[in-house]
């Protein structure tokens, strides 16, 4: 056995004679990611880089440098080492990338170099955060019952936040138009969100004159959790802690259709198809993608998650629909339910570097498409915010880059469709 210790003192490496190579948090013992092995032979010596973001092994039959900096094939952890992010927001272009933190500040980050440009500081959790459709504007739902506003570009505030009294935010939406933001209201949040007796509500508020519009939509089962408009701006979606998903006419708050109860499952997360025929509820068993006009199951349930299902999104282009469980995303294909491929796992870190912060039972860990839908943006609590890039452009290289030959004429038969020439896939 082969042992080094990373320049910080946070992580130690172990290089065993099976092969593989173990990582672990020093202060708490933790493993740090899954092991890595290059072959069988044994390892007899490993080694940190001075910036602890490599590791160099050596093997009977390999050398290998590992990158430990928690990028991975397509995608790229986003933010400060320790933060908790609870929500991601794309601006409208595509170019800036607006994070939620528990500890109520909110990220700003340019895409193209993934690298933070601005945090917006704040006071109480930020359990949503949204631009509006003309990018001019952020806004953040917190648990102090508050939204608030800044200017996109100066970051400045912009007006009176929206008060809901005693309440928690856990989530928002601006109308397709911009002129209405839907806010998720919860009485039950700074009680006892599971041992509630009250009822949670959707409201819908002028966004120019900060007033309530219209009446309270209350579809019962206590706590509101995750809520949607329609791509049209026509229907909301509201998706309940005990079992509920309804739907409501936006003109007059009045439910459309009959309400959607599912047994022993709450809806987290809510998300429309971009053309709005379906509509996705995801909960802590399964998600459910629903026809939006008779409310009947489309496809079977999706399955795959071992955790609750908190985050939910469609990708403008139609190919995907993304969930996002704790540090684990799932790709899947709306029209089929049928899964892409395994789980994309966020990047882990050392629990000496996460925020000691006293988590609630409930915490929204959502996820965002990129508008032109090349990228899919995940929070984290226990791992960090990742960005993935889902180019299948971009997927060509990478692969041929790790596999570091061609298939073989066997694995073509294998994952090719019957009858398809065999010919070279990867320069080599």
């Amino acid at each position: 056995m082969s042992l080094d210790v990373s320049p910080d003192d946070r992580l130690i490496a172990a290089g065993l004679d099976s092969g593989v190579i173990l990582i672990w948090d020093r202060a708490t013992g933790a493993r740090f990611g899954s092991a890595l092995s290059a072959d069988v032979t044994p390892v007899w010596d490993v080694a940190f880089s001075p910036d602890g973001l490599s590791l160099a092994s050596a093997a009977d039959r390999s050398a290998v440098l590992w990158d430990l900096s928690g990028r991975h094939a397509l995608g790229s952890p986003i933010g400060a080492t320790g933060d908790v992010a609870t929500d991601v927001a794309f601006r409208p272009d595509g170019a800036r990338l607006a994070i939620g933190h528990y500890d109520g500040s909110i990220g700003i980050v340019d895409v193209a170099s993934r690298k933070e440009i601005a945090r917006i500081a704040g006071r109480s959790i930020v359990y949503a955060v949204r631009y509006s459709p003309d990018g001019s504007l952020i806004a953040a739902g917190s648990s102090d019952g508050k939204v608030r506003f800044w200017d996109a570009e100066t970051r400045a505030p912009r007006g009176a936040p929206l008060d809901v009294g005693a309440a928690f935010v856990w989530q928002i939406a601006f109308s397709p138009d911009g002129r209405t933001l839907a806010v998720a209201v919860d009485p039950n949040g700074p009680r006892n969100i599971y041992v509630p007796d009250r009822q949670g509500e959707a409201q819908l508020w002028d966004v120019a004159t900060r007033r309530r519009v219209g009446k309270a939509m209350i579809p019962g089962k206590h706590s509101i959790l995750s809520l949607a408009f329609s791509p049209d701006g026509s229907i909301l979606a509201t998706g309940s802690l005990e079992e509920r998903l309804r739907l409501w006419t936006v003109a007059d708050q009045e439910p459309f259709g009959s309400p959607v109860d599912v047994k022993d499952d709450g809806v987290a997360a809510i998300a429309f198809s971009r053309d709005g025929a379906r509509v996705a509820a995801a909960g802590a068993g399964a998600v459910r993608i629903y026809d939006a006009k008779t409310q009947r199951l489309a496809v079977p349930p999706l399955l795959g998650h071992s955790d609750a299902v908190l985050g939910a999104a469609f990708a403008s282009n139609g190919r995907f629909l993304a969930t996002t469980s704790s540090g684990s995303t799932r790709l899947w294909d709306p029209a089929t339910g049928l899964a892409y491929g395994d789980s994309l796992d966020a990047s882990p870190e050392p629990g000496s570097l996460r925020t000691e912060v006293d988590v609630p039972l409930f915490l929204p860990v959502r996820n965002a498409f990129s508008p032109d839908g090349r990228y899919l943006v995940t929070g984290g609590v226990e791992t960090r915010a990742m960005i993935w890039d889902l180019e299948p452009a971009t997927w060509r290289p990478r692969a041929c880059a790790l596999a570091g030959r061609n298939l073989t004429k066997e694995e073509w038969a294998l994952y090719l469709p019957a009858g398809t020439p065999y010919r070279a896939t990867c320069p080599v």
